[in-house]
């Protein structure tokens, strides 16, 4: 999605669009996940799976060895495994031009959302499915390396690879493991996401995501048993987490059906608005608000969109601070979206971010608005008027 094709670099500064491959996934977490801390405007989480981990490592350890601090040890080198592979993503985004929001730890590794616009998204996809396990391979690698050049009578490659009695040898593999797990093609690991894209791009959003889903369904059981089998804590941690994955992403995604691929946003918008000029005053923009239903107006300087503001934040600004000028109390962070544009993909905007009003774009100019109730009230009456013309079409036909 391009706003303004040629303006698409004096755009950035002004208006940060919020998007990532595991918005709605990041959403349904959040309120499982435990917060560890907050840095450069990155908000960590730890998801529960990550602290089920380091018990049964503990007790596995200890059982085993007799010392549940190598269960602990073990359990650092699975984190450090896991941030190598964020800051290699993290070196991908940035060259994106990407910008980290928040990032939730999981076996499997973080799952991050990111400011960038969707074009520029879709652009980087394989890059950003890349940048992790390469990161992971890189630094296993040269670990190995490292390692047998200090002592070359390390026996790196005798099993078990990873375990808690040998975590000379584990610092390794974490690394090799954890690259080699996310080139299975299963959400919410890297190859998975990237296999979801492509399904939804070439089957349509409700198909290609249940396809996607059903696939990650049978990995994630196979890795869990697997696991069991073999008795590796990670592995079966990784397998839980491809469930819980899949399943929140199939919630999402089959709300729909297939008849809603076809629903664009011209389809469902409003054409009829009020924008405000970020050059307007307080007292102009509230007596043009006056005269409007919204509750929250685009905000354009000449023909470029540079936010939106609320006619409470308007009121409020009036009150405590004076007669100001629009741009100083408007937002300048906030979704758009494409006149062709899915109507799925809004929905998922609208829901992850508790979006109040999305500017649709067309030619570099705002041609409508979307706000849930209209988007709620819009797509069912499409939908009555669909049945309605199939129950007509199906009368003719038997007449």
């Amino acid at each position: 999605m391009i706003l303004y094709r040629d303006q698409r670099e004096r755009q950035a500064n002004h208006v940060a669009v919020r998007a990532g491959p595991h918005a709605h996934t990041i959403k349904a977490m959040r309120g499982w996940s435990l917060r560890i801390f907050r840095i450069f405007g990155v908000d960590v989480r730890m998801h529960p799976l990550m602290v089920l981990v380091l018990f049964f490592s503990l007790v596995f350890a200890k059982l085993a060895d007799g010392f549940a601090t190598r269960g602990f040890g073990l359990w650092v080198l699975m984190l450090l495994a896991i941030a190598v592979r964020e800051i290699g993503r993290g070196f991908a985004a940035a060259w994106c031009g990407m910008q980290m929001q928040s990032l939730i730890i999981l076996p499997t590794g973080g799952i991050a959302t990111y400011g960038l616009r969707e074009d520029r998204q879709r652009r980087h996809d394989l890059l950003m499915a890349l940048s992790g396990p390469l990161a992971n391979f890189f630094i296993g690698i040269c670990t190995a390396m490292l390692l047998l050049a200090v002592s070359p009578s390390l026996r790196l490659f005798d099993r078990p690879y990873i375990t808690s009695g040998h975590l000379i040898r584990a610092l390794m593999w974490t690394q090799i493991f954890l690259g080699g797990i996310h080139m299975i093609p299963a959400v919410p690991l890297d190859a998975g996401v990237l296999l979801r894209r492509n399904f939804m791009r070439l089957r349509g959003a409700a198909r290609g995501a249940r396809a996607a889903a059903g696939i990650s369904q049978m990995t994630g059981i196979f890795i869990s048993i697997a696991g069991i089998a073999f008795q590796n804590i990670w592995t079966m941690a990784i397998g839980a987490s491809i469930v819980i994955g899949w399943q929140t992403v199939a919630l999402e995604d089959t709300s729909g059906d297939e008849a809603v691929d076809s629903v664009r946003m011209r389809d469902v918008m409003l054409s009829n608005f009020t924008t405000l000029g970020a050059s307007d005053t307080l007292e102009e923009a509230l007596n043009a608000s006056i005269h409007s239903l919204q509750d929250i107006f685009p905000v354009t300087r000449g023909p470029l969109l540079v936010g939106s503001v609320s006619r409470q934040a308007l009121s409020d600004a009036l009150l405590t601070g004076g007669n100001s000028y629009v741009q100083g109390v408007m937002t300048r962070s906030l979704h758009v979206a494409s006149a062709d544009d899915p109507v799925v993909s809004t929905l998922r905007k609208l829901s992850t971010e508790g979006t109040q009003m999305l500017p649709v774009v067309e030619g570099g100019r705002v041609v409508g608005i979307v706000t849930p109730q209209n988007l709620s009230m819009s797509m069912g009456l499409l939908g009555r008027t669909r049945r309605l013309r199939q129950r007509l079409g199906e009368d003719a036909a038997g007449e």
